[in-house]
């Protein structure tokens, strides 16, 4: 990459897989960083990851897998569950926020990290109907961070 240029992303399936070099000097980008490359992202495109959502009809003693760009997991049950796992994205963006949500009370949510990521605040524990609770995602150190 030249001295002055960044790249700016088109969203296909992977927000980061098509670029080209613009100017570096443009306020509307945001930094995100795969295997070990920044990448300058456009708000749209970050925002289209980050607005991204799984429906699941969760069952107690399930899990999800979340996959790469998934911004959010929306739970379903038909009632109240005791325990569900939820696997944060893999090849999480620099500061991607990934959130799950429920309409039913859950009585032990965990969340648990993808293959080499680390996740604080991952036993949840309670969350109730129609509750929520979120991460923020650090690239340098792997680790999801949670915000609520």
């Amino acid at each position: 990459m030249a001295i002055g240029e960044v790249f700016a992303v088109f969203l296909e399936d992977d927000p980061l897989t098509t670029a080209l070099p613009l100017p570096v000097l443009s306020s509307d980008r945001l930094a995100a960083v795969r295997a070990g490359s920044t990448y300058y992202v456009s708000a749209l495109a970050f925002n289209e990851v980050a607005a991204s959502c799984t429906y699941v009809v969760a069952a107690s003693g399930g899990s999800t897998a979340a996959t790469e760009a998934l911004g959010a997991i929306q739970l379903e049950p038909a009632a109240a569950i005791a325990t569900y796992t939820v696997t944060m994205p893999p090849n999480a963006l620099n500061n991607q926020t990934f959130g799950v949500s429920t309409t039913q009370d859950i009585t032990a949510l965990t969340a648990s990290p993808a293959a080499g990521q680390t996740v604080l605040g991952g036993a949840v524990g309670v969350l109730p109907a129609d509750g929520g609770v979120a991460w923020r995602y650090r690239a340098s150190n792997t680790t999801w961070y949670r915000v609520n």
